[in-house]
């Protein structure tokens, strides 16, 4: 009875193995699988258990693990240079339309900046990890910023991903290098007395709507210059007005209309009643051109246009905007200070941090917490000023 089970055992075995002795796939659990053995020239024995929804499917499997393990860690099949492969990579994610066309362009420049001039000649699997680490040692004492090294290291991360998936190496050497903790940045924001300085001078410019907006709903500069009448309600009870575009310029494309930043971007804001008459002069300003122009003139439907009819480039706008302050005697900060300090004032008057969030548009409320809401000095002392109060201290 013993050997008869023996003999069964060793036929059952036997279905397995093609002719030249190799082992062929086998149905396990209604899925196929195939033990791959390979000799390495120290003697030792590489074993892989590839799988697949076909016979085929296992066979390439397996083939693709066992190309792998036959490759020293480290050790990359492609002979192709490092910045090809990140060149390759980024134009993988362009054509994919996979990620924004800012952030493409942003993956671009730092490749031609930094990435090019540091590697050269070097191939993929010439680099190490090493040679990643002193990379970044050099670019950080260089004084170059967080962000930049942030997108550095997502380029090179999805080479050696990519690499890694292809076969071409079987480890990812960029995986583990963490760069530096981000500095906080003391945020930028003005006063309430410089706010009305600036609105005030806007008013004398004919462009206080323009300023007033970026002050009170805090939009990002694109979103404000996209901003569009058909997305405008004043005459209901309660009038809004909807984020859903912004003005971008792209390279051989010139000033386009994207979506904006994230799904959160897009939302609506409550107009105050002091916008709603001067929203609707505006209007009827420029229905009076669309009449008497020859040509069509504004086409977009935007609120605030060009002249011309056209969106207005946001390099002028923040020319604009330096002229502004300069006229109003405030110190000059960037255009992105106007929305810090819509965050900002709010906060500091009570109003809680996810209405915040939401005016503002952002993914996250620890967004806001963390680089919008800055709180005065001012608000830290009143609120310890009512906490002792409150325990009669």
């Amino acid at each position: 009875m013993q050997v008869d089970l023996e003999k069964s055992k060793n036929q059952s075995r036997s279905r397995y193995r093609s002719p030249n002795g190799k082992n062929r796939p086998y149905l396990d659990r209604g899925r196929w699988k195939l033990v791959a053995r390979e000799l390495l020239p120290n003697g030792e024995v590489v074993k892989v258990v590839g799988s697949g929804r076909t016979q085929r499917d296992c066979i390439s499997n397996t083939e693709k693990l066992m190309a792998k393990r036959m490759i020293k860690p480290g050790e990359a099949r492609s002979d192709k240079l490092f910045v090809t492969r990140c060149e390759n990579w980024i134009e993988a994610k362009r054509s994919l339309s996979q990620l924004r066309y800012k952030t493409i362009q942003g993956y671009s420049g730092v490749l031609r900046l930094y990435i090019t001039p540091y590697f050269k000649e070097v191939l993929l699997s010439e680099v190490t990890r090493q040679d990643l680490q002193l990379f970044y040692a050099s670019l950080l004492g260089e004084g170059k910023s967080y962000s930049t090294l942030k997108e550095i290291r997502a380029v090179v991360l999805g080479v050696f991903k990519e690499a890694l998936n292809s076969g071409e190496v079987t480890l990812n050497i960029a995986r583990d290098i963490q760069l530096p903790s981000k500095p906080k940045q003391k945020p930028s924001f003005f006063t309430p007395a410089e706010v009305s300085r600036i609105l005030e001078v806007a008013r004398k410019k004919g462009e206080y709507l323009m300023w007033a907006v970026a002050f009170i709903l805090g939009p990002r500069q694109g979103e404000r210059l996209g901003l569009c009448w058909k997305d405008l309600d004043l005459d209901s009870q309660s009038p809004t007005l909807k984020v859903t575009q912004s003005v971008q310029r792209q390279k051989g494309k010139g000033l386009v209309l994207v979506a904006p930043k994230n799904e959160s971007s897009i939302r609506d804001y409550p107009i105050p009643s002091e916008f709603v008459l001067a929203l609707k002069a505006l209007k009827a300003e420029q229905n009076a051109i669309v009449l008497s122009s020859p040509v069509p003139w504004n086409k977009h439907g935007l609120i605030f246009p060009t002249k011309e009819g056209t969106p207005i480039d946001p390099s002028n706008d923040r020319k604009k905007w330096k002229l502004l302050l300069e006229e109003a005697g405030v110190p000059y900060r960037k255009l992105h200070a106007a929305r810090h300090t819509t965050a900002t004032l709010m906060h500091a008057s009570g109003v809680d941090l996810l209405s915040i969030s939401h005016v503002l548009g952002h993914s996250s409320i620890r967004t806001t917490a963390e680089f919008y809401a800055h709180v005065p000095n001012e608000s830290k002392a009143k609120a310890i000023a009512t906490l002792i109060e409150t325990i009669n201290v």
